[in-house]
């Protein structure tokens, strides 16, 4: 299960981990390259097919920043598996392609949809369940009991970096890596973008998790520095 990152880390780790970073001052990430796998090429295909260009790159983005803090952070992680990395990156947000769809958070949504659309390609149980759990933790941030998958924690620092820009978050990555991956795949707009579909969850659905997220998550979504 290691592969699949489903190895139990601490939840207290997030917020620990920002206070201590292991490697203060990370190299610049050279490889941009995506996986070039049936599934990666799979699932790429179907967010494309779904998603506006705004999620796709942030997907991206949130991938190629998880390749750099593991390399420079996380070394003493068993490896876990590129593809894994980047199918479950390319679909954590799915559940944006209809928010209407489901009354479920889209954060469980996404989960379901990732688990279903996993298994039916490959399978592979065990990979469905790595992927749907990792997904449907993505917004337990402020939890500081139990414990929470390796996949799942660098999904949540990921987004946490991409969505908000915390300087404490930017410190895992190299400025050369921001700028060059934001190059390639540009947040612009992204910001607007993902605050008119909070805005929509949280009027479908006032009791999903987006709301235990507090009050001033709209304005920090808009108000990082991360990009202009």
């Amino acid at each position: 299960m290691a592969k699949y990152g489903v190895n139990k880390i601490s939840t207290i780790n997030f917020n620990q981990n920002l206070s201590g970073i292991p490697n203060s001052n990370p190299s610049a990430l050279n490889d941009l390259s995506l996986p070039n796998t049936d599934l990666s090429n799979k699932t790429l295909k179907f967010v494309r097919s779904n998603l506006s260009i705004e999620v796709v790159n942030h997907s991206i983005r949130i991938f190629l920043y998880a390749r750099a803090i593991i390399n420079e952070q996380f070394k003493n992680w068993d490896p876990i598996d590129e593809e894994v990395l980047f199918v479950t990156s390319l679909l954590h947000y799915i559940g944006f392609k209809d928010i209407k769809h489901s009354k479920l958070s889209f954060q469980l949504d996404s989960a379901i949809i990732s688990r279903e659309f996993i298994f039916r390609e490959t399978g592979d149980k065990d990979y469905a369940d790595a992927v749907g759990e990792a997904i449907s933790r993505q917004g337990y941030i402020n939890t500081n009991t139990g414990f929470i998958t390796q996949l799942g924690l660098i999904l949540q620092i990921t987004v946490v970096l991409d969505n908000f820009g915390s300087s404490s978050v930017s410190k895992y990555v190299n400025a050369k890596t921001l700028d060059s991956v934001e190059t390639s795949y540009p947040a612009h707009g992204w910001r607007g973008h993902l605050a008119a579909i909070i805005d929509e969850e949280n009027e479908y659905k006032p009791w999903g998790l987006t709301s235990t997220l507090g009050k001033g998550l709209r304005e920090n979504i808009l108000n990082t520095s991360l990009y202009p």
